[in-house]
């Protein structure tokens, strides 16, 4: 049975789219040509820029993607774990949304464990591959971008989860569906997200596997097979009192494309570092223009009123039937509202109302002890690192809270600051 995903826009109306192993441990370190099926890759000016984290629960974490969304704009992000580990009552799009971006996620489908999100910047032509999400594997979304060039990029998100029930069962799935993924006819493919492999010890871009794994090893066989790559070369979780480890990757089919990775600060105290890439490819925007909106508070309603005053209607609706009629009144009120009713400019952004000067100086402190630590390694840059990243977020709450009590307080003398908050 299909299992449908929810295609939500920023403004939350919706759209619903009914959507063997070797006896080696070790891949062989000459791979074939990867980039024999996809076309030479042509440098861009503006890249299209991806985020991606493991966010262990995004719901509390929101506010800080969205201040990473204002510094880094990036085109697309994507969310794994994205829902609370015990998560009680159902979670509305309104809880996950992000101004300017248009929501992709697997809601309430058999497939989802703990949630992914993809949030794609208005204007991308984006379809959702129903075939690939649909698979029995749990959990993944997989996505097609339309590029310039009549080229598409297939973009596939993945959650491996260590805790799945049918775990065994659940990895040949994972599998299987790599290889329908080597039959797309995409000529740029792309899968990120979190496969918690970490008996996979990459190097240069090529795979070793310590001890008897057989997951691992027919994982890499089969990344090999359908001619992709994995291009993170770093860890990318940080637990403490454990050894950093690489779970979250990146696999291209053509690595040529891949213009610079970034691994940033995690989101709030969730241990997946934030990784930013950068491809060269040129995304093709939509030519049709963003929604208007308008400012009914500075409407001329008394030369409404007289237009409609003015008008025949006994002469103009005579003969009609009733849904005829009420057309031709619908259209006349409309054309004159769009004469009589200004627009106003879209000015909501991705920096948070109650964001104040010292919040921000706390997030680029915890971001600068972050990179110290990566370059470092040491103990006591990552123990600063962690006592300013509690201070960012406790610094984050109070200003919020400070904010919600000053907007209830004047609530009655200024209730649009109360409005504007609400709607974010």
């Amino acid at each position: 049975m299909a299992r449908d995903l929810k295609f939500l826009p920023p403004n939350h109306r919706e759209r619903i789219f009914v959507p063997k192993a070797p006896s080696n441990n070790i891949l062989p370190s000459k791979r074939r040509n990867l980039v024999k099926n996809a076309p030479a890759p042509r440098k861009v000016t503006n890249p299209f820029c991806l985020l991606y984290t493991n966010a262990d629960s995004l719901l509390n974490k929101k506010q800080e993607l969205r201040m990473a969304i204002r510094d880094r704009q990036p085109d697309l992000i994507a969310i794994t774990e994205a829902m609370p580990k015990r998560c009680e009552g159902r979670i509305e799009h309104q809880e996950l949304g992000v101004h300017g971006y248009d929501l992709i996620w697997n809601e309430e489908t058999e497939t989802r464990h703990r949630g992914i999100c993809i949030y794609v910047k208005e204007g991308l032509l984006v379809t959702v591959e129903q075939d690939l999400t649909n698979f029995n594997f749990e959990e993944s979304i997989w996505i097609k971008i339309q590029l310039e060039g009549r080229e598409d990029l297939l973009l596939g998100v993945i959650y491996r989860s260590p805790a799945q029930s049918d775990l065994e069962g659940n990895n040949i799935e994972l599998l299987r569906l790599l290889q329908e993924v080597g039959k797309d006819k995409a000529q740029y493919k792309a899968i990120v997200g979190d496969f918690n492999l970490p008996n996979i010890k990459w190097n240069q871009r090529c795979g070793m596997v310590a001890g008897d794994k057989p997951l691992e090893e027919q994982f890499l066989v089969t990344i090999d097979d359908i001619s992709m790559e994995q291009v993170i070369d770093r860890p990318t979780r940080y637990r403490e009192h454990q050894n950093p480890s690489l779970l979250d990757l990146l696999l291209v089919n053509n690595p040529e494309i891949v213009h610079s990775i970034e691994l940033r600060a995690p989101l709030g105290k969730s241990d997946h570092v934030v990784i930013e890439a950068k491809l060269d490819l040129s995304l093709h925007i939509s030519d049709q223009p963003p929604p208007k909106r308008y400012n009914y508070g500075k409407g001329k309603y008394q030369l409404i009123r007289q237009e409609m005053a003015s008008i025949e209607w006994d002469e103009d609706l005579r003969g009609l039937d009733v849904d005829a009629q009420w057309e031709k009144i619908k259209n006349t009120v409309l054309k004159s509202v769009e004469r009589h009713v200004p627009y106003k400019k879209d000015n909501r952004g991705n920096k948070p109302l109650w964001l104040s000067p010292r919040a921000e100086v706390a997030i680029r402190k915890r971001n600068s002890a972050w990179t110290k630590y990566l370059h470092s390694h040491r103990t006591e840059d990552l123990n600063k690192y962690k006592v300013l990243r509690n201070r960012a977020t406790q610094t984050l709450r109070q200003a919020r809270k400070n904010f919600e009590e000053m907007v209830a307080s004047e609530f009655k003398s200024n209730p649009k600051s109360f409005w504007r908050y609400v709607r974010g």
